[in-house]
């Protein structure tokens, strides 16, 4: 019987150039230019030829899908001409049994299709060492090429900082100016607020990172456990996944409700630190059950990119559309209040010459000559009087 062989592959790479017709024991089912073929037509063949250099590494997740429905199947990655290490590597990972550039002969490709079949693996001598070469090279990191990586981190966390700080000082201006309110007439140093900030990014960070650490945990928790649950992770793993997610939302939501700051301070930095191996290529320091193995740096980098642009889309959208909006327990708002650490406090107003009667208002803030005041039972009318001329007490609520 023939050996029934599929071929997925990009153009410029056609069928002539795999010089199949001359071999009688190997059949050509199906010749495809998608990646996703590979799942639809695999049942139908013995062996497959799968190009690797299909965009976003179309071609690796199609080969782990296809290899986990198909475990019998015989997969041969295409690279390209001479075969990189990252494309080996990554084909070899998601399930493949060997290797061939796209520039072999013929009689070379008649080979590894036989070889597969009869269950052998085809790795070529000669591109395998400059494979192994490569990836060597790529390892060498010393340790004052992993401290000056870290270095150059710190330091370009310091303009950071300065461009946060003047980001929060125009957010400010511009959302206290809808009720005609300066920053210096409630007393609020905008470069000040960077702490706010920060704590807000990292209990972002700690709610939402963890995520990124359930598949690593799930490798932990099949290489750890007896043989019943290991064979259950291994079986059940998406489900898994969802049980894992879960409890970890329902971990970070009694959290954030009574213990926050053990968010802000202990889990946030430690996701971010994760991140940050991952985005310098530093993450085989990291301990293995805080290593995010999947996150590559470019991905990582431009998913960091891409969620800061849309954070801040959102928040200027709120400060310049929507302005400081009050109700009679104090300020109202979304990521204003949680971001900026903007506060309102119910207060019971007097007048020390009792000039004008006792009221209650919100207080904003102030500086050594007024106080500020709105009014949130009179369309939050702002009011400002003189520091040496009131008395405050807090309360909890205001009474309209």
């Amino acid at each position: 019987m023939s050996i029934r062989a599929l071929i997925v592959a990009r153009r410029p790479v056609r069928l002539d150039d795999f010089g199949f017709e001359s071999a009688d024991d190997i059949e050509v089912v199906h010749f495809a230019r998608r990646a996703q073929s590979l799942g639809e037509l695999a049942d139908s063949v013995d062996v497959a030829i799968v190009d690797v250099n299909f965009p976003e590494g179309a071609a690796y997740r199609n080969i782990a899908s296809t290899m986990a429905r198909l475990p019998k199947i015989r997969i041969l990655a295409l690279t390209s001409s001479p075969p990189h290490h990252d494309e080996v590597a990554r084909a070899l990972a998601a399930g493949a049994v060997g290797f061939i550039d796209v520039d072999a002969d013929e009689d070379e490709f008649a080979a590894a299709i036989r070889a597969l079949h009869s269950g052998q693996t085809w790795l070529p001598a000669d591109a395998t060492a400059t494979v192994l070469r490569d990836v060597a090279s790529d390892l060498e990191v010393t340790t004052s090429e992993r401290r000056s990586r870290l270095v150059t981190v710190a330091l370009g966390l310091v303009p950071v900082a300065g461009a946060l700080a003047a980001f929060l000082s125009l957010l400010w201006r511009k959302y206290l100016g809808h009720i005609g309110v300066r920053p210096v007439d409630i007393g609020i140093d905008p470069s000040s607020r960077v702490v706010d900030a920060l704590s807000s990014i990292s209990f972002l960070i700690a709610v939402f990172g963890p995520f990124l650490y359930i598949r690593t945990w799930l490798d932990e928790a099949e290489s750890g456990l007896g043989d019943r649950g290991s064979r259950w992770i291994s079986d059940h793993r998406k489900l898994a996944g969802v049980v894992l997610g879960a409890t970890w939302f329902i971990v970070a939501t009694a959290l954030a409700l009574w213990a926050d700051i053990v968010l802000v301070l202990l889990v946030g930095p430690i996701v971010a630190i994760s991140l940050l191996a991952a985005t310098i290529g530093l993450t085989s320091e990291l301990p293995s059950m805080l290593r995010m193995e999947f996150v590559r740096p470019a991905r990582a980098a431009m998913g960091a990119i891409t969620i800061v642009l849309i954070f801040i889309s959102l928040l200027s959208i709120e400060v310049l559309i929507r302005g400081p909006e009050f109700n009679e327990s104090g300020a109202e708002g979304g990521l204003i209040t949680r971001f900026m650490g903007f506060k309102a406090q119910p207060v019971i107003v007097a007048d020390v010459d009792d000039a004008l009667p006792v009221r209650e208002r919100l207080y904003l803030g102030g500086n050594a000559d007024l106080y500020v005041f709105v009014d949130p039972c009179n369309d939050d009318r702002v009011e400002m009087v003189s520091v040496g001329s009131s008395r405050m007490v807090v309360i909890d609520e205001v009474s309209c």
